[in-house]
Formats: C-alpha cells, sequence, structure tokens
C-alpha cells in the first residue's frame, strides 16, 4: 500500500475521532480536570518551594504563657529613718534551651549534648576566675573518691522518680529504689538505663563531671517549660557578669538575670523583731491567700516570721507579668505584652536602732560580769552550791556542750594528731565506762549508794534515755513502792530495780524484743542490757557526760580545752595576744578563759551556762510605741532568708541558748515582787487595806498552813517592823503582801483561796495582763495565778508573763493608770513617700484609782531606788530621777532565779519605762544596774564615762 495514502487515512480517522470528540460531553470535563490540574500544581509550587520557609514558621504550635516579674519588696526602717532591711540586686546566672544550640552543634559537628557540657565547663571556668561557682543542687556527691547520696528517705525517694521519669514513686521498681549512687551517675554520664544520658565523656574530671551533671539535671526537670530557664549560680560578682555577657555568643543558653535580694543590716539586733523572708509553704499559702485580693504562688517570697510577716500585704508591692508565645518544644516565638510590677511600700518600726544595739550591748555585758562574778578555779562545785558557784570545768564543758568544739570533728581523717588523741582517749573511757555499767547490770550488782557520783550520775541518765525512747514508763511507776523508794534512796542495785520494773511492766518490752518470739523472764532482761548498752554507745548526751567528768578529773586539761578552741576555729590565733602569752607561761588556763570572756571573745551565748540569756525593753509610756525591744541572745537573719543556708539553721537547732526564741515576747517568768503593785491597788481598791495603813512584819505568815515567811526573816532572822505601802513597796516586805493576799481571800471570817485569787487577777487585768501586750509579733499568752492567792500577792503562784507584758504594766503604773496595748510600728508609706498608715494609740484598759493611792506607790518606787538600790551609784547619780521596783523570782531550785527591774523616768514627769529581765541572773540588783546604764545613755551619757559594770552581783531583798 501506498504510505502516503496511509498517512492519509490515519489523520483523516484522527480528525474524525476529534470532530466526535469535541461534540461529546466527554470534552468539558476533560477541560476542567485540566485546569484543576494546573491549578493544583500551581499552589503546590507556591507552598512548598516559594513561600514553603514562611509557611513552616507559620504552621508551628503557638501556646501563650505568661511570666511574673517579681516586684521589689519594700524596705523597713527604724523610727528615725535608718535602713534595717532592704533589697540589694544580685546577678544569678541562668541556662536555658537556647533555639541556637541544635544548629550550632551541627555547624560544629558534635551532638547537642556535647555541646551543653562544653558551655557549662567554659562556664565554670569563667565564673572561677573571678572566685564564683556554679551552685546548681545535685542529690549526689563526689568525696573522697566515691559517689553518696546528699539526701535521704522520702527526698531521695523523689529523686529517684524523676530520674526515671515516673508518675510516683509507686511506679518505682525495688530494684530502682535500690540503685547505688555511682550508677545513677554512670548512667546519667554514658547511658545504658532508663536514666537520662547526658553524654559527659570522660575528657572531664569526675569533679567537674559532677557539677555539669548537675546543671544537665536541673535543665532536664526543666524539659516541659523551656521558656523558663533554670538558676545555675546565684549572686555572682560584676566580673563575672561582664565576662559572660561579653562571652555570650561562645557560651549560648547563658544568661544573667538581675535579682532582688533581702539584706537586714546590723542583723543580730533586729532579727527577733524583723524576722525574715523565704519561699511561700503551703501553709503561707492557705494564711495570705485567705485575704489577699492578688492569689499568692508557691514561687512567691513571703515574710515567715515577725514584722516581714505580720506587715506583708505591705511590704509584697505588685507584681507585673509578661506574655509571651512558645513554640511545642516551649521556646519563645514572641513577648506581646508587659506589665511593669510596682514596689511595696515601706514599713517605719517604732523602735530606735542605737537605742536598740546599746541595750543589746549592755545586756550581753550585765550577763558577763554577772557570770564572771560566779566562775570560780575549782574543778568541782560544793556540795551544798546554794551560791550557784560555777566551777570553771563547767566553762571548759560548755564549749563542747554547746557544739563550738566539735567531738566528732576530732575524729576524721582531716584531724590534727591532738584531735585524734583526745578522742582516742574519749573513746578507751567510754568503752571502759560502759563496761563498767555492763557489769553493774548484770554480774556486779550494787547499791547506788556505793558507787561514785560519777556512776552514779551514768546510771540516772540512762532512765532518763529510756524514758525519752518510751521504754521506761516513769509516769506509771508506783512511787510508794517498797522497790522504788528503796532505789531512789540507794539502797537497791541498778539490776534489781530494773527487773522490778520488768515484772510490774513499767518496762514496755514491746521496744526492745521481737514479735511473736518466746522470751522467759531472764532474756527479756538481757535483751534490755543490750539494749541499754546500744544506746549508750551511740548517744550524744552520754558522751557529753564523759568529756565532762575527763576534764573535771583532768584527763582532758584547761590547755587541751585552749588549743582546741584554736585548732576548730572558735577564736582566730592571728594576732591573739592572750593566746601567745598563755603558750609561754604568762597566765593559766584559768586566767586565759576570764580574759576572754570579759573581753566578749567567747560570750555568754556560746557558753549557754546560767545565766545566758535575757530581755530589755522601752517604751514611750504615752502611746505604747516600743522604742527598744532587746533579746538575748539573737541570730543573723541574712542567713535564714532567701533560702536557708542549712548549716547555720542546724546549729541554730542545736543551740543550747535556743537563739531563735524570743525572750523579750516568748519567755515566761514569774513577776516576783514586781507584781506588788498590784497587790496593793486590789486591796486598797476592795476595801482590805487603808491607803495610810500600817502593817507589823512578824517574820512568819503563820495564818495559812503553809507559814511562809518573810524574806528578811529567812535569811536574817529578823523583821521589817511595822510599815505602811510605800515602806512595803520600798523593802518588798513579803509579810506585808501575805496579809494583803490573805485579806483578799477572806469571805465573812473564812479563807477562799478562789476569791483572793479572783481579786487579784480583776486588778492585774486591769494592768493588762489579762492578754497580749498588743506587739505585731508572736507572743506567749500571760498566766496569771490560780494557786493559793497568799503567795500569788508576792508574784509567786502561778503567775507568768513575759518581759513585754510586764513592760505593757510598768507603763500603765507611770503615766498614772491608762494601759495602752504596745507597738513595734510608727508608720507604712509607699514607695512615693504617702503614709498610708500610722501607728496611734490603743487604750487596752485603764485603772481609776485615788491620786493618794498613785502617790504612795510613786513614791514607794522612787524609795526602791534611793534606799534598796542606794549602792548602785550610778542609778542614784544622774541627771534624771529614776522609780522602779525589784523583783526575784526563783523558779528551780537547781538553778539561780530570774532578776528583774521595772521602773520609769523621769520620776516627776515620766517619759519612757524601762523593762529589765535576766534569765537566771542571781538578784535583782543585776536587772537594775543594766538599767542604770540604760537611763544614762538616754539622759546623762556624760555619767557613762567612769561606769562599770559589777556594783552589785548579790542580793536577797525580794
Amino acid at each position: 500500500m501506498n504510505p502516503l495514502k496511509m498517512i492519509k487515512e490515519f489523520l483523516e480517522n484522527l480528525k474524525n475521532i476529534l470532530l466526535d470528540y469535541l461534540k461529546s460531553r466527554i470534552f468539558p470535563v476533560t477541560v476542567l480536570m485540566i485546569i484543576l490540574f494546573f491549578l493544583l500544581g500551581r499552589r503546590l509550587f507556591i507552598l512548598q518551594i516559594k513561600n514553603g520557609d514562611n509557611y513552616q514558621v507559620d504552621f508551628t504550635v503557638r501556646t501563650e504563657k505568661k511570666l511574673k516579674v517579681d516586684s521589689v519588696r519594700g524596705n523597713i526602717y527604724d523610727v528615725n529613718g535608718k535602713l534595717l532591711a532592704y533589697n540589694k540586686l544580685t546577678y544569678d546566672l541562668t541556662f536555658g534551651n537556647n533555639n541556637y544550640l541544635t544548629n550550632r552543634a551541627e555547624d560544629l559537628g558534635i551532638s547537642e549534648n556535647q555541646l551543653k557540657n562544653k558551655i557549662v565547663y567554659n562556664t565554670m571556668q569563667v565564673l572561677a576566675q573571678n572566685n564564683d561557682k556554679i551552685t546548681a543542687e545535685f542529690p549526689i556527691e563526689f568525696k573522697n573518691g566515691n559517689y553518696k547520696y546528699t539526701v535521704s528517705g522520702i527526698t531521695l525517694k523523689n529523686f529517684l522518680r524523676d530520674a526515671y521519669s515516673k508518675n510516683s514513686i509507686d511506679e518505682l521498681t525495688d530494684e530502682e529504689l535500690a540503685t547505688k549512687a555511682e550508677d545513677i551517675v554512670y548512667h546519667m554520664r554514658f547511658g545504658g538505663s532508663d536514666v537520662p544520658n547526658f553524654d559527659i565523656s570522660t575528657d572531664y574530671t569526675n569533679e567537674d563531671a559532677m557539677v555539669i551533671l548537675a546543671c544537665r539535671y536541673a535543665l532536664w526537670l526543666n524539659r516541659y517549660q523551656q521558656y523558663v530557664p533554670v538558676t545555675i549560680a546565684s549572686d555572682i560578682s560584676e566580673k563575672s557578669r561582664s565576662m559572660i555577657l561579653e562571652h555570650k555568643d561562645d557560651l549560648t543558653g547563658m544568661d544573667i538575670i538581675v535579682r532582688s535580694e533581702r539584706v537586714y543590716n546590723d542583723a543580730k539586733y533586729f532579727a527577733q523583731i524583723i524576722g525574715y523572708v523565704g519561699k511561700a509553704s503551703e501553709e503561707d499559702l492557705e494564711y495570705f491567700n485567705k485575704n489577699s485580693k492578688v492569689p499568692y504562688t508557691s514561687d512567691d517570697v513571703v515574710g515567715k516570721i515577725g514584722i516581714e510577716r505580720h506587715c506583708e500585704e505591705y511590704l509584697r508591692g505588685t507584681d507585673g507579668e509578661q506574655i509571651m508565645y512558645v513554640d511545642n518544644l516551649g521556646k519563645v516565638i514572641d513577648v506581646v505584652k508587659e506589665t511593669p510590677a510596682t514596689a511595696g511600700s515601706d514599713v517605719y518600726l517604732s523602735i530606735d536602732s542605737d537605742l536598740q544595739k546599746y541595750c543589746y550591748d549592755m545586756l550581753e555585758k550585765e550577763i558577763t560580769s554577772i557570770l564572771l562574778s560566779h566562775i570560780t578555779p575549782n574543778a568541782y562545785a560544793p556540795e551544798n552550791n546554794k551560791d550557784n558557784e560555777i566551777p570553771i570545768t563547767d566553762v571548759y564543758f560548755a564549749l563542747f556542750n554547746n557544739n563550738y568544739i566539735d567531738i566528732e570533728e576530732m575524729s576524721k581523717k582531716s584531724s590534727t594528731e591532738f584531735e585524734q588523741g583526745i578522742y582516742n582517749n574519749l573513746e578507751s573511757r567510754k568503752k571502759e565506762i560502759i563496761l563498767y555499767i555492763r557489769s553493774l547490770l548484770k554480774e556486779n550488782p550494787v547499791n547506788n549508794n556505793d558507787l561514785s557520783k560519777e556512776y552514779q550520775e551514768y546510771l540516772e541518765f540512762i532512765f532518763k534515755m529510756l524514758g525519752d525512747k518510751g521504754v521506761y514508763l516513769s509516769s506509771e511507776v508506783d512511787r510508794d513502792s517498797k522497790e522504788f523508794n528503796s532505789y531512789i534512796n540507794g539502797n537497791k542495785p541498778i539490776s534489781d530495780y530494773l527487773r522490778f520494773c520488768l515484772e510490774n511492766y513499767y518496762i514496755d518490752t514491746s521496744l526492745i524484743i521481737e514479735e511473736d518470739k518466746y522470751y522467759d523472764s531472764e532474756e527479756i532482761y538481757n535483751e534490755l542490757v543490750n539494749y541499754i548498752i546500744k544506746e549508750l554507745n551511740g548517744n550524744k548526751e552520754f558522751k557529753n557526760m564523759i568529756v565532762h567528768s575527763m576534764i573535771q578529773q583532768g584527763y582532758i586539761s584547761g590547755s587541751d580545752v585552749i588549743d582546741l578552741i584554736y585548732i576548730q576555729k572558735v577564736l582566730n590565733e592571728e594576732n591573739d595576744e592572750d593566746y601567745a602569752a598563755f603558750k609561754n607561761g604568762a597566765f593559766g588556763p584559768y586566767e586565759f578563759m576570764t580574759r576572754k570572756i570579759k573581753n566578749l571573745e567567747i560570750t555568754p551565748a556560746m557558753l549557754a551556762l546560767d545565766p545566758c540569756s535575757g530581755a530589755v525593753i522601752i517604751t514611750d509610756i504615752y502611746t505604747g510605741e516600743l522604742r527598744a525591744f532587746v533579746s538575748y541572745p539573737s541570730y543573723d537573719n541574712n542567713y535564714l532568708t532567701n533560702s536557708v543556708d542549712g548549716d547555720y539553721y542546724n546549729k541554730l537547732l542545736t543551740d543550747k541558748t535556743t537563739p531563735l526564741y524570743s525572750r523579750a515576747s516568748m519567755m515566761r517568768t514569774a513577776p516576783g515582787s514586781t507584781f506588788k503593785i498590784i497587790s496593793t491597788v486590789a486591796g486598797v481598791e476592795e476595801g482590805v487595806l487603808g491607803i495610810d495603813e500600817y502593817i507589823t512584819d512578824m517574820g512568819v505568815f503563820d495564818k495559812v498552813y503553809t507559814k511562809p515567811a518573810c524574806w528578811v526573816y529567812r535569811d536574817f532572822n529578823t523583821t521589817h517592823g511595822t510599815i505602811d505601802i510605800s515602806k512595803a513597796i520600798d523593802i518588798s516586805c513579803n509579810y506585808f503582801y501575805y496579809e494583803v493576799g490573805y485579806r483578799l481571800a477572806n469571805d465573812d471570817g473564812y479563807y477562799n483561796d478562789n476569791l483572793g485569787l479572783t481579786r487579784l487577777n480583776k486588778y492585774a487585768a486591769k494592768f493588762g495582763f489579762d492578754g497580749y501586750s498588743g506587739i505585731e509579733i508572736d507572743e506567749t499568752e500571760p498566766h496569771m495565778s490560780d494557786r493559793d492567792a497568799v503567795v500569788s500577792a508576792i508574784g509567786q503562784g502561778t503567775n507568768s508573763y513575759t518581759p513585754v507584758q510586764m513592760s505593757k504594766y510598768i507603763t500603765t503604773i507611770a503615766n498614772g493608770g491608762t494601759c495602752y496595748d504596745l507597738t513595734l510600728l510608727d508608720k507604712v508609706a509607699d514607695y512615693e513617700g504617702n503614709i498610708k498608715k500610722t501607728s496611734q494609740p490603743k487604750v487596752h484598759s485603764t485603772v481609776d484609782i485615788d491620786n493618794a493611792l498613785w502617790d504612795k506607790i510613786h513614791n514607794g518606787m522612787r524609795m526602791v531606788v534611793t534606799d534598796d538600790l542606794d549602792h548602785n551609784e550610778l542609778l542614784n547619780n544622774l541627771k534624771v530621777k529614776v522609780a522602779g521596783k525589784t523583783g526575784t523570782a526563783q523558779e528551780d531550785t537547781s538553778r539561780p532565779p530570774h532578776a528583774l527591774f521595772i521602773s520609769y523616768a523621769p520620776y516627776e514627769k515620766p517619759e519612757v519605762s524601762v523593762t529589765c529581765v535576766i534569765q537566771n541572773g542571781y538578784a535583782s540588783a543585776n536587772a537594775a544596774e543594766l538599767a542604770s546604764f540604760i537611763y544614762a545613755y538616754m539622759y546623762d551619757k556624760e555619767a557613762l564615762k567612769d561606769a562599770s559594770f559589777g556594783q552589785s552581783k548579790t542580793d536577797t531583798s525580794d
């Protein structure tokens, strides 16, 4: 066939097909499909090729987050505008997941883990150049070549829960709960377990790796909030800050934030008033959120105690806010709104800071003076130590007992050869004593009377120890039993008495033997002995008793103690002339110690002997505003604010002087003879005592069966004769007030104790003893006497009040009957200086009595100073006249009585009251001596030039 003809026919057929197709219904559909495919292709090109990057950003998940911007806490000032508490700006170093970390790691050809480790390590080097360091915490430490947990219990379980990414502790397997510290570290460094792997290579030392691990772990814990950086170093220097910012491109993820840190000036003088701040606890949140318009969260810093807590609503300020968008990884995309924070208001106290500091220092010096007057060079106190002498061996031991010389430090490998020698001697002595005690309990029973005093004390301690453990049920013991009295009187061995206790179920055997196991009586006794020996071996108080005995017996000499003082850095040897002179033989240990105490290098607070504490309150008598509120000893609240210094806090908790305890507001004591003013008012107002009546002191008051004696009869076998109200106040005649108390209890010829107490308490309430003082910080509730009207009238019975409550009382006397609620606050002003609140006098009650009675009372109180305290030359030679009342409160016959002096001045036109209380201060004259220095400071500074402590250390007047 002709090829041309074939082509022609093909084209003709194709033409016919196309014409048929164009005429068919399929053609429009085909055209439509072609157009749609073209449009779709064009759209895909735009989305994926032309604008792909932009749409990828838009596709990212955007979540709105809010960050709080902390407000600046208000300042605290004294009444004269001197700054006491403020906020210091500090630099904190944070580490966060930066957007550039992944890209930079890729550029460097390393993993993101390796890059982060390198950044942390380089940051460590920068900080080290400026003596700063990373402070991120990790609950494992590397020490002496070993890894060990630094936490235990529930805290350790919580760490393991987080490390293994469990939702709860219950999900942890037994194997996971038992994970060793070194295994956790190994797997976090190199992998191979369910804990996170941070790929910290062996190029880093173990010490450096632990720091890197702490930072990486903190960052990992924050993995679901990557927009929030973690703080890895606090309060770094300006030099470190500058260097980090200078190298910020290399230290990707590192940033500096400015933080406000609370700082307290002259901390020890004001800590008991101001308190401190810290992160809000659950209890804090519950307390503050009851009335707060802006809710608190666990991230908020709040006042924990003191004025910081009471004035929280003013000091807090208003937090700001930052609103941002973050991606699905928690990284910041955009900040859309910022609201600035508003500073808190400033609080002005009524306290005069200069007066406060002077009173604190003088109180410490007075206590020191009392202490020195009773320290003797003897090794032992006399058998009948009625003068409460303090043997020098008790002073040496006090440094051990109050943890200034640490026995356990002596056992460490790092301790000196000298320390180890003393510790080994102590351990040998302890072993010897315990072996002998075991023999007394087992095969060698000896009656207590035939033992030395040292071993009698050890055996007595055993019962105390068993009682503390709940093993010895002392409250269950039949004290009328022959066995009990025989043992108490020393006529029975301890082994016999313990067997008696077991037989009568005075020993809780469930605490010393296994359950579901049969024991006969001898086996139970053997288990009890084993329990006692085991507990003695590990008991610190028992070890301290042995130390005391070794000091008394010369096994540990005074010279040894002095050397330990310097070895353990209680005192610094550098430039210490006394220590150099002592080592050269210029004087002995006794003189050395008394020199150091006198110079306050070793303070009463360090020794925790009697006395070691006290309080001073100074009050404006027409407003109730406190000018001084002193509690000794105190503490440094800078260590407890912001974040708690654990070592310092633990030291405070173990300190025998309990410095966290405010003596001024929490220490209740019997008021002693200071209470006699109330008894005077009660007697006259109830019509049982005439204003001009005289009563004759008969020595012994025999109208009640207890037959209490007047102090002058008890001590000097004489009486005060016939006296009136003013003279009774002056010489503090107990007999006079026994009679007043007895008359108040007279119920139609019958003695009614409740009636007498009701009448006394009625007037005690008028003077403010029926409730709290009114101050803005915590105080102990007062207790008006509920027993024995006769002795309650001289301030004994169960009368018990704090120094600040005593101040409320004397202030009422000083101003002639207006009882004000006391206050520590002067005013509150906002950050612009606008006054938001001022202190206004608040009347608690009034004492409305005849002026003639007030004259009798004030005259008697003036006579106390001029007659009873005439030996106090400073007090009686001041330019200002002082009136007051002494008081001595004996609450524990084994310890010295408390010393009290309440007073006011000027006598003719009173302005202030001064209350001085020295716990176990021996005699009221000591408290009066302290007051004399305070009045001299306020009214007659010239008189201080030649004044010195020690004018009187003992008296028996009340």
